[in-house]
This record gives structure tokens, sequence and C-alpha cells, in this order.
């Protein structure tokens, strides 16, 4: 039980905040600045990789439960949140000008993630969540200027969101997803759905309604 409230934080090597692990924690009315960018003190450049998930401004561990991240502001680190947790919620958060993304999933089994009224405007690939089992995925009012990808997911509701560069599923395996009110900007590669993989790959028991190409 974790409240980091208007904070600054800024100029970090590795994460600006890493929750390693904990359950019910608030992280809200924060500024990021240049976090997991910054080679100081060593090269950190050669022994993480840039998609390292400890490499953003916040990141979350794998068994941590309950993390609020809200009202924030996350400014030109390499990655904005890497999120791994059993439940992720997102409320009004901006992320601009990531190196490598704005979010992305730091594991590759995640758990319930709900994301509200934020806007991801880094025109680079995001998201890539990535999970085997029935989750809630609830996105609301979101806008997202890359391409949002997505390995795996099975029940998850996008609504009102607007994607800039489309969705594009790079896996197999994937269903139970409605997209209702959502815009369909189509200036990337993944204009619209893009679910072309191969002669196998499909998604299923899927919804599309309302929305705009």
């Amino acid at each position: 039980n974790v409240r980091i409230i208007n904070n600054y934080l800024a100029y970090t090597q590795l994460a600006g905040i890493d929750v390693e692990d904990g359950n019910n924690i608030i992280i809200t009315e924060n500024q990021f600045y240049q976090c997991g960018n910054i080679s100081t003190y060593y090269a950190y450049d050669t022994q993480y990789l840039p998609t390292y998930r400890l490499r953003a401004a916040i990141a979350t561990g794998g068994v941590s439960n309950d993390i609020t991240i809200s009202d924030t502001i996350i400014d030109k680190c390499n990655n904005g949140i890497t999120y791994g947790s059993v439940l992720n919620k997102i409320r009004n958060v901006f992320i601009s000008n990531s190196d490598t993304t704005d979010i992305i999933a730091g594991f590759s089994n995640a758990g319930d993630l709900i994301i509200s009224d934020s806007q991801f405007t880094t025109n680079k690939d995001c998201f890539e969540y990535q999970s085997l089992t029935l989750n809630q995925v609830k996105i609301f009012n979101c806008t997202f200027s890359g391409s949002v990808k997505i390995v795996t997911l099975i029940g998850g509701i996008f609504t009102d969101c607007t994607f800039k560069a489309g969705v594009v599923f790079t896996n197999p395996g994937n269903a139970t997803i409605t997209w209702d009110g959502c815009n369909f900007l189509g200036l990337g590669s993944g204009v619209g759905i893009d679910v072309s993989g191969g002669p196998n790959f499909m998604i299923q028991n899927c919804i599309v309604s309302n929305c705009r190409f």
C-alpha cells in the first residue's frame, strides 16, 4: 500500500520507478523526463537492449498486483511504460518522444490491463500484449500514434479509441476482441486491423462496430 505522488524524475539510466514487486500501488501526478536512456556513469547500451523492460519511465514486476498509474506525463524516455503485473490500471497518461516505444509488455504473460483517457503520441510500434489466458483488457478513449501490435490477446475491448497506424496481429491464437466506436486513420503500415500473417492466421469471435476507417 504505497503512494508515489507529485514527483519529477529525470535523467535515469534505468527505470524512473520500478515496482518489484508490490500490491496496491498508486503512482500519480508525476512527470518523467529522459528515463532509461542516460549513459553518464556507464555504457548501459552494451548491457541492456533498448527493449529491456527496466529502461523505462515506469516498470512493473511480473507478480505485482493492482498498480495504478494516473495523471502522469512522460517525455523523451527510452520506453514509456513497461507493464507486466497481475493488474495494471493506467488513466490520463500522456507519453511523447519515446526512443523505443510508449508502452509495451515487459513479460511474455501479461495480466489484466485497463487503460483510459490516455495518449501515446510517439509514432513507433507499441502495446505488444501477450497472454494465452483470458484476461480483462479494456482500453477506453485512448489515442495511439504508433502501430498497436498484439501478440496474443483473448478477451479485449477497445472503445472510442483512435489508431493512427492501425492494429496488427503478429501471432495466431487471438480471440474474443471488440472494437466499438473507434477511429482508424490509416497513416502507417498497419492500416485498419491487419490479420494477414498467413493462411491459418486468424482471430475468432471478434466484433467491429460503430467504427470509422
